[in-house]
């Protein structure tokens, strides 16, 4: 050791000085300038929350007139904090903003078996301390007195579209436009009035959401909010963010800690299971009493109808997973599989749920059997009064409040689409085709994989890459179902190597990417609904189909992940209860699975389409809004204490210095446009313009050159002499049709090519108008989104559109001349593209076939195979799939500019039309915004409606059906594979495409705004950008 120290500090002590020091002079060598430096390394020494974007927004406040920065030096946060709390003290503040947070206590009854009470009243209480809440009055008030209100609609309105000068059909889009909106408008204009009241009245439409959510990624600190949302407010803002929409009512808390010792305390015993839950709904229904305050019930009894979409089943007051399982019906659980068929639409009309007296007086007395008879909670008795419509013994807040005015509870209820749909039907559905998959064995695990891997990336985040093992379904949210849904046809196509389970499987995803579609549309009409109906219909006979045929046909068992959790949870069981649990544990064998569709979610599905009718479409009352607005509590954690007394406090005040914030902010930006310093944007483009290519090239060729070094290449054959058809055409004016012209010699010479330059960009941007009327714009580059669709000009009108890969994108400077002798014209600039085109299959496609257009390229030889094309005829771009099961074309593929070395040709493809709303609605047809497609609309919809006479099931497929449904166990962990929630947090980033960043030039390129392009960014995140 002596002698290995001796040579390190020789090495050292003759080591040549360093040829540079760090100095005060270039310590800030390595950026732009000083200022660039400190933020640079300010922004990678705090969190890895603080993004480019956030960053270039915070030059922005330092860049304001407003900073001095000798101000820094005494800045504290800490005391800017407590001065913006007193500061929302004073109500008279000019922002009209309030910190408005209470804090309260409620009291919950103990129920105590065999101990009986003269009466309820006399029960002990149980005092919950600490309930962060706000008042929903003020909450109203201080919205309506915002200048935010300004957008609101006040007045509702039916929404009618004339297709023709014959025919007007109602659309179905805004809340505020819905029929339940004009109901209230009604009911609130037809009240009497009182002396002197001359004042307008309005409704204003809350929608409530509550769910718990975790904070941490790791740990079980958590939170359970509930929000407040506006239905005046446009749903497209209200979807955003940054809107600032979204108002924190209260954060529910949870029973102490403590509550065991307190129950022991009074009872000299532990509290049962059952008591420990009827006590969970007493709290919650306590909370909501604590909103329904004096002044709620003032400002509803006098005018003001508010309707709310709260937490289901424990608002609601029935049993969890019981025999009536619905909210907002009372058929049975074992008529649940039943989704869609004729009975079943008739028992969700003649079997809906009322909270009338009948029901008050049930509850009454299973009270009174609990308090002054001491009968457990569970006990048979109370369950032979309250089992035929599966409620509990719990009072509801709602029901209490507002009976009086006929208000019905079980009315607030709506559809969960996130959660009933992706992370319920259909991730059941998936997970039950994965065990297909393994008990069919062989390489039809690997192969799916290996396709979903290669299946195209698709839009701003619409279709990301997909993980490379994705039965395997790891830390996938709702969005990754439902691209896994979108892309599952060609996926599928011939996995099981078995045609007729093929085919019942093909069908399946069929009827389930229509109507998760149909569900999703943002806008509907009547002719809409009615194909929504009848998928309804469509896709309850095809899971049924699928259960009884292909689900027979093999022994399915558990994943392996499905296998180790349970293997987890019997280790934990048993490290609990020793050698008991072992032995209930029983073999380790994985344990036999079947697909149960007798489940609220799958029964859930049939009320899509009335209940679109009555409150306007599902993005008004998504789930998805209120998943984003978890993130503000997981940002605002790390600045709380830890301590459980003071996290809620410490959130509930950021809630309001962030609201301050926010307008201080907008308020910033309005002074700004006043006078005349608005903060720089990215450029934009026109919406008068269809596209748009950036104005310098990224490359510049000699043409006569360029064609040289391709060589004997097929796809640039007579390249010159078709270009100056396609130029030649469009100096003319003369309409687009393929490029069918055969112009002559003389006319193509009257087209020169200035300088014989030929000019290259990267990317091509597409602005269209979406089915719902709004403006959208598809990135198309030759290099990760080529294809793109445009209208077909075949004489037989069998399909409205055809289809290419985008080659180049180029543009030229022509000059034209009418005669050899006319006078040097100036040079105008011509944009083209260089496709190379599909050809339709013809084999049966379309919604009648239940199936997916197929598409091949022409032979390269074909004079069809290539051509040029007018950016203006351009419609979107298009999500094209390889045909996975037709493999690649015999023999070698011709090298050629056509085609990428990396990706060879396949022989069919697929045109995904599910690949978002505005595609499916391009063949669906009847689309408001889809304006140059009226003359297909009425081809398109031919197909898609059910036939009254044909199709129905059997009587014999039923008793078959039911004979099934009565060997699938009710087990709970069979039930709870519907039930399952993931954490917005267990979202997994599957990268990005290298290509979004190609460029042609930085002044030229088009961005959104920042707070836009947060938006969609996080929007899209959880599935809810895609149109």
């Amino acid at each position: 050791m002596a002698k290995i120290s001796e040579m390190l500090r020789l090495a050292f002590t003759q080591a040549p000085p360093l040829p540079f020091s760090i100095t005060p002079e270039n310590l800030y060598s390595a950026f732009s300038s000083p200022t660039a430096g400190l933020l640079m390394c300010w922004q990678y020494s705090s969190s890895n929350l603080i993004s480019d974007a956030a960053l270039q927004r915070l030059t922005t406040f330092l860049d304001d007139d407003a900073y001095d920065r000798r101000d820094i030096r005494i800045f504290n946060p800490t005391r800017e904090k407590k001065l913006i709390a007193e500061y929302l003290e004073d109500r008279s503040n000019p922002f009209s903003a309030r910190n408005g947070w209470k804090e309260s206590s409620v009291y919950i009854r103990l129920p105590k078996e065999k101990m009986k009470w003269p009466s309820e009243g006399d029960a002990p209480e149980l005092e919950i301390k600490g309930v962060r809440h706000r008042s929903l009055i003020n909450i109203i008030m201080e919205v309506f007195e915002d200048g935010a209100a300004t957008m609101f609609h006040m007045t509702p309105f039916r929404h009618m579209w004339k297709v023709s000068e014959e025919r007007s059909i109602k659309v179905y889009s805004e809340a505020y436009s819905s029929p339940a909106m004009m109901e209230a408008y009604i009911e609130v204009n037809s009240l009497p009035h009182e002396p002197d009241d001359n004042l307008k009245r309005v409704v204003a439409s809350l929608m409530m959401y509550s769910d718990l959510t975790h904070l941490l990624n790791f740990g079980d600190t958590s939170l359970w909010p509930f929000y407040v949302f506006f239905g005046n407010e446009s749903k497209y803002t209200r979807g955003k963010p940054t809107a600032s929409a979204c108002h924190h009512v209260t954060y529910i808390p949870t029973l102490p800690d403590d509550f065991q010792d307190s129950y022991f305390s009074l009872f000299d015993v532990a509290s049962s299971s059952e008591v420990y839950t009827h006590c969970k709904r007493e709290l919650m229904q306590a909370i909501w009493k604590l909103l329904l305050d004096e002044d709620f019930m003032h400002a509803y009894e006098h005018g003001i109808v508010i309707r709310y979409y709260p937490e289901k089943i424990l608002l609601a007051g029935i049993k969890f997973l019981s025999e009536c399982l619905c909210p907002r019906c009372l058929i049975k659980k074992a008529d649940v599989s039943e989704m869609g068929t004729e009975g079943d639409m008739h028992d969700r009309l003649t079997l809906q749920r009322v909270d009338d007296q009948a029901r008050h007086n049930k509850i009454d007395r299973a009270h009174k059997l609990i308090f002054q008879h001491g009968a457990p909670v569970d006990s048979k008795r109370v369950k032979s009064i309250l089992n035929s419509e599966s409620l509990v013994p719990t009072r509801n807040a709602f029901s209490d409040q507002l009976f009086a005015f006929r208000f019905n509870l079980f009315l607030m209820f709506v559809v969960d689409m996130l959660h009933e749909f992706e992370l319920g039907v259909w991730k059941a559905i998936f997970t039950h085709l994965m065990r297909i998959a393994h008990a069919a064995g062989g390489n039809v695990v690997k192969d799916l994989n290996w396709r979903y891997r290669r299946v195209p990336t698709f839009g701003r985040g619409t279709i990301r890459r997909f993980h490379r093992n994705a039965s395997a379904m790891k830390r996938l949210a709702a969005r990754d179902f439902e691209d896994l849904l979108q892309c599952a046809i060609p996926v599928f196509k011939d996995l099981l190597l078995d045609p007729n389970n093929d085919k019942i499987i093909l069908d399946l995803l069929f009827d389930l990417a229509t109507w998760q579609a149909y569900a999703k549309l943002r806008l509907h009409t009547e002719d809409t609904l009615d194909f929504f109906d009848s998928a309804t219909v469509v896709l309850g006979k095809s899971v049924r189909k699928f259960q009884r045929t292909t689900c027979e046909t093999y022994v399915t068992t558990e994943l392996p992940h499905e296998h180790a959790a349970r293997g987890r949870r019997l280790a934990a069981l048993a490290a609990k209860q020793g050698a008991l649990a072992k032995a209930k544990g029983g073999t380790s064998l994985p344990k036999v699975k079947k697909l149960n569709i007798q489940t609220y979610k799958f029964h859930a599905l049939g009320d899509y389409p009335n209940t679109i009718r009555m409150r306007g479409t599902t993005d008004n009352y998504t789930t998805q809004p209120g998943e984003l607005e978890h993130r503000c509590l997981k940002r605002r954690y790390p600045r709380t204490p830890k301590t459980k007394a003071t996290m809620t406090a410490s959130i509930a005040n950021q809630d309001a210095i962030e609201r301050l914030c926010s307008k201080v902010i907008n308020a910033r930006a309005q002074f700004a446009a006043q006078q005349g310093n608005n903060i720089r944007r990215h450029m934009q483009t026109s919406p008068s313009e269809h596209y748009h290519i950036a104005k310098p090239a990224r490359t510049t060729y000699d043409l006569t050159a360029w064609l040289g070094e391709l060589g004997d290449d097929p796809a640039i054959q007579n390249f010159i002499p078709r270009l100056k058809d396609h130029l030649y055409a469009r100096v003319r004016g003369l309409a687009y049709e393929g490029d069918e012209h055969d112009f002559s010699n003389a006319e193509r010479n009257s087209v020169l090519i200035t300088d014989n330059k030929l000019f290259e960009h990267s990317i091509l941007q597409v602005n269209y108008t979406t089915y719902d009327l709004r403006r959208e714009q598809d990135s198309i580059n030759p290099r990760t989104r080529a294809d793109l669709m445009v209208m077909s000009h075949e004489d037989d009108r069998t399909h409205p559109y055809w289809y290419a890969r985008l080659i180049k994108i180029f543009h030229v400077n022509v000059e034209h001349y009418e005669t050899p002798n006319s006078v040097r014209c100036r040079p105008k600039r011509m944009d083209f593209l260089f496709v190379r085109w599909f050809k339709r299959d013809t084999s049966p496609a379309g919604f009648t076939a239940k199936r997916l257009q197929r598409l091949e390229f022409f032979e390269d030889e074909s004079p069809d195979a290539y051509g040029f094309l007018d950016p203006e005829c351009i419609i979107r771009g298009v999500h094209i799939i390889p045909g996975f099961a037709f493999g690649r074309p015999e023999g070698l593929q011709v090298p050629t500019i056509g085609r990428h070395e990396a990706d060879p040709d396949w022989v069919l493809y697929y045109v995904n039309m599910f690949v978002d709303r505005d595609m499916f609605m391009r063949f669906r047809g009847g689309a408001v915004g889809h304006k140059g497609m009226r003359e297909w609309d009425k081809i398109l919809q031919r197909e898609g409606h059910v036939p009254e006479d044909s199709d129905d099931e059997t009587e014999e497929e039923i008793e078959m059906e039911a004979a099934d449904q009565a060997t699938i166990s009710d087990a709970s962990d069979d039930d709870s594979e519907m039930d399952e929630d993931l954490d917005d947090d267990s979202e997994d980033e599957l990268g990005s495409d290298e290509d979004d960043v190609l460029r042609d030039d930085e002044e030229d390129e088009i961005i959104a705004k920042d707070s836009e392009e947060l938006d969609d960014n996080i929007l899209m995140e959880e599935g809810y950008g895609a149109l």
